[in-house]
């Protein structure tokens, strides 16, 4: 196959190429987001998140042993448990 004849067909191949993807439908992304849907979304970032969630932390805080206490965090603020693994008591 020549040189020119070899050109011309990857001329063609990627004149096709970009007609076809000028075809497609525009992405996702580039679609309107409405102002609710937004807003919606919003909620779902962690520092909005964060509050709706409870008890996804733990730092225990060993004393006297195998014995430790825990700050967690509930519905209506903190509380603080103390755990005691060899009497299996919290």
């Amino acid at each position: 196959m020549s040189t020119l004849l070899r050109t011309a067909l990857q001329a063609a191949a990627i004149l096709a190429l970009f007609v076809l993807v000028a075809q497609l439908p525009p992405p996702l992304a580039a679609q309107q987001v409405t102002e609710s849907a937004y807003a919606r979304a919003e909620q779902f970032l962690p520092w909005n998140a964060a509050r709706l969630m409870s008890g996804d932390q733990v730092v225990p805080e060993f004393f006297d042993g195998d014995r430790f206490w825990f700050r967690s965090r509930t519905g209506s603020g903190h509380e603080f448990v103390v755990v005691d693994p060899g009497a299996v008591t919290r």
